[in-house]
């Protein structure tokens, strides 16, 4: 029905002006040209096959500082992935801080899961390769940071001696102020 509405609205612009035969029939082809390179277009941007898996989010977030180190890494993808697919996280120097093998969770397909061991205080990057199920492969990395965690027990002593220093100041401003009064009394 489109066609033949296009097909008919060509023609009437051809023969209202005058053209020559071979100067209709190039006009006619690059109309038909571009007709069928927009549909070219529109099918391959809407055909949801054509699609790569990509990273839609992950735990932790990219360029995050976590207070404490992750118990695994949670990667999720945009379409379903399959068994190629790979996560991997390496610490500044390099070194793989995985506890296990990446496994795809049962539950959510596009859902992909790396335990870790427990990570020091540092910068880490984590690797993705996602393989959709039809066979398109992407890969990609992100880093985040684990914030060094304070010990108390090596602040106490530095804390306790602060203490001292200005009770100490403290005590010695109080006992001037009252020595200095009690001779100002005297004076009277």
């Amino acid at each position: 029905m489109l066609w033949s509405w296009i097909t008919i609205a060509v023609h009437n612009f051809l023969t209202s002006v005058r053209y020559s035969t071979l100067a209709k029939f190039k006009i006619k082809l690059g109309f038909i040209g571009c007709i069928c390179y927009t549909l070219l277009i529109w099918v391959g941007v809407a055909n949801p096959t054509a699609a790569a898996a990509t990273l839609r989010h992950s735990d932790p977030r990219p360029d995050s500082t976590l207070d404490r180190s992750p118990m695994e890494v949670l990667t999720w993808f945009s379409m379903p992935i399959t068994a190629g697919s790979d996560l991997r996280i390496f610490d500044a120097d390099f070194a793989d801080m995985a506890n296990g093998k990446p496994e795809i969770d049962p539950d959510d397909v596009t859902l992909l899961r790396l335990p870790v061991v427990s990570l020091p205080a540092g910068r880490y990057t984590v690797k993705w390769r996602a393989e959709g199920r039809d066979g398109s492969i992407t890969e990609g990395e992100f880093k985040f940071n684990v914030s060094p965690v304070l010990n108390y027990s090596e602040l106490l002593p530095v804390l306790v001696g602060i203490s001292a220093v200005l009770i100490t100041l403290l005590g010695s401003g109080i006992g001037w102020w009252l020595l200095r009064r009690w001779i100002r009394v005297g004076r009277r």
